[in-house]
């Protein structure tokens, strides 16, 4: 799958973040997407690991919890 056939998962992304995924994705979208990666927002603090993509989905990146 390239990155440009990469899709978003619909809530639990900010609008910084969702700029930061359509940037990458425009800069590298003829290229084939990996299962996993993990990308910080652009707007947030470097380090922050907001963002991953898990096999062709966008989501926010935080621990599943139960309730």
């Amino acid at each position: 799958m390239k990155f440009g056939d990469t899709v978003l998962d619909i809530g639990g992304l900010m609008r910084c973040c969702t700029g930061t995924i359509g940037e990458y994705v425009h800069a590298h979208e003829d290229e084939e997407a990996p299962d996993k990666l993990v990308l910080d927002c652009k707007y947030e603090p470097e380090g922050n690991a907001q963002i991953t993509l898990e096999h062709g989905v966008w989501r926010w990146n935080h621990p599943l919890t139960s309730a």
